[in-house]
């Protein structure tokens, strides 16, 4: 883990509660930094908030083990407007949204990192499994927790302030540190989906902030023709082939693609699925890395495309969906369009999802796909 320059620094530590926020915590407690734990409250009362309650309640056990002042953050309407809008937003429009990616950019280096900030703290912590020199993004030593595809977004210049604690340790050493150390998260379970859709369904929060996404339309082949019938484009993603409803036609379909303009979910071979070039219009840039000299507003740090952007073509490695394995791509950038040219073709590509790309351990690049061929 990168260190300030005295253990003296005062640290604020975003807690959950669960067993890897808290052994951040011990860490830097451990090693000396002047400690605080601060939660935030994120959903509504449209939603179930007793999901909040559980967090802060686990939050609070971890912080009175550790001795260490408590803080809760109200985050609902933010979190409201930036994570659960857009979340719904994505799906009426056949895109398949990453919240995990809006919440850090938005939230937790966002919002949280303002508010520790203007607190006075010298840096937030947070349990994520990722690496920072205070310049790049990097890749943490547990390769398969490592979350820095959730966090190709964060501002790079917030970096400075930002500490991981778990970067060199791995989950199993993570939970034995947890329960040496009777800590009270050492045997809470560890969350499998998206925070605000643990409880239900991710189509309850879709069907209550954006019914059109369940109108019924036609299912078609690629071809154009029409096989069968939906309920609703929400209920399907490019790449599903379970619950289709149109067996019976010799070899396995998939879904290819969702036309939100039609409303119609289109079906095709597994071959029909195959992408070999992705493009994304709203893409960031690590410039040091990349070794881009000058400006280069077509490309933010920030997180939004602006302007132009002159070319830079690099080999990477790219990631498509958070826990794969990175493949060897080309990364191409001109103007505003970022085009990732895939070494071998991916099934199972969709608008709306995240293409990371790095060189070695850092992330050099990333951004939202808009188009693939």
């Amino acid at each position: 883990m990168r260190t300030l320059t005295t253990t003296s620094k005062r640290v604020a530590v975003a807690l959950s509660g669960g067993v890897d926020s808290s052994v951040g915590a011990a860490l830097l407690v451990e090693q000396g930094y002047v400690v605080e734990g601060v939660t935030l409250r994120l959903l509504g009362e449209w939603m179930d908030s007793s999901l909040d309650d559980e967090t802060i309640r686990r939050a609070d056990g971890v912080c009175e083990a550790l001795g260490i002042a408590h803080h809760v953050i109200d985050g609902r309407e933010a979190f409201k407007a930036h994570v659960i809008e857009t979340y719904a937003h994505e799906y009426s429009q056949a895109r398949t949204p990453n919240p995990c990616i809006v919440c850090n950019e938005h939230i937790k280096f966002g919002l949280l990192w303002d508010w520790a900030h203007a607190q006075g703290f010298d840096a937030l912590a947070t349990g994520h499994y990722a690496d920072t020199d205070g310049a790049h993004l990097k890749r943490p030593v547990d390769r398969v927790k490592d979350q820095t595809y959730f966090m190709y977004r964060i501002e790079r210049e917030r970096l400075q302030r930002v500490l991981f604690p778990l970067a060199k340790m791995t989950k199993d050493e993570v939970k034995a540190y947890a329960k040496e150390h009777g800590l009270p998260s050492a045997t809470s379970k560890e969350s499998q989906d998206a925070c605000f859709i643990e409880k239900g369904d991710r189509r309850d929060i879709v069907r209550r902030l954006r019914p059109e996404a369940f109108a019924d339309g036609e299912i078609v082949t690629t071809d154009g023709q029409i096989v069968g019938t939906h309920d609703g484009i929400a209920h399907y993603t490019v790449g599903q082939r379970r619950g289709l409803g149109v067996g019976g036609r010799g070899e396995p379909l998939y879904v290819v693609r969702i036309d939100h303009h039609a409303n119609q979910v289109v079906i095709g071979t597994l071959d029909e699925t195959r992408i070999e070039v992705l493009h994304c219009d709203d893409f960031v840039i690590d410039k040091s890395a990349l070794g881009v000299e000058g400006s280069c507003d077509g490309a933010s740090t920030a997180g939004r495309a602006t302007s132009t952007c002159s070319m830079i073509t690099r080999d990477v490695m790219v990631m498509v969906r958070y826990n794969t394995v990175p493949v060897p791509a080309r990364l191409e950038i001109a103007g505003k369009v970022m085009t990732i040219a895939l070494q071998s073709p991916i099934s199972g590509i969709s608008r709306g999802q995240s293409a990371v790309c790095y060189v070695d351990d850092v992330v050099v690049a990333g951004g939202v796909i808009t188009c693939v061929s």
